[in-house]
C-alpha cells in the first residue's frame, strides 16, 4: 500500500459506479479496493479480529462483487484464483470481510511521477 497516499476524503459506501483507490478499513483489516483497475489488495491489522488469511498481501483482480463496502456493514467481493489455469475450469474465491469502519479514498502517487 506503499504506492498510495491518504486523501482525507471519507464517504459512507463504495459503489459499482465509482471508480479510484480506496482504503476500507474493517474491524480486523485494511484493503485497496482499485476500483479502475477492478483489483483488491488485504492486510490484516495487528489488532484485528480476523488475523491473516490465504492471499493476504496480493493483489487479486475483483470478478464480482456481492456487497459493496458500506460503514457499518459487511462486503462481500469474489476474485479469480490465479493460480488455476482457465482451461482447467474457473476457481473462484469469496471474501467477506468483518464490518467496515471507514472508506477513504486514495491517491495513486506512481501517477504523480509520470
Amino acid at each position: 500500500m506503499q504506492e498510495y497516499s491518504r486523501s482525507g476524503e471519507f464517504v459512507d459506501e463504495l459503489t459499482a459506479d465509482m471508480v479510484g483507490c480506496w482504503l476500507v478499513t474493517t474491524e480486523g483489516s485494511q484493503s485497496v479496493w482499485n476500483l479502475s483497475a477492478m483489483t483488491y489488495f488485504r492486510v490484516p491489522l495487528s489488532s484485528g479480529i480476523s488475523g491473516d488469511r490465504l492471499w493476504d498481501r496480493q493483489t487479486k483482480p475483483i470478478f464480482e462483487v456481492e456487497w459493496w463496502p458500506k460503514v457499518g456493514f459487511r462486503a462481500a467481493l469474489v476474485f479469480l484464483r490465479d493460480d488455476v489455469l482457465l482451461d482447467e475450469g474457473v476457481v473462484i474465491r469469496t471474501r467477506v470481510t468483518s464490518e467496515v469502519q471507514s472508506v477513504e479514498h486514495l491517491v495513486d502517487k506512481r501517477a504523480d511521477d509520470h
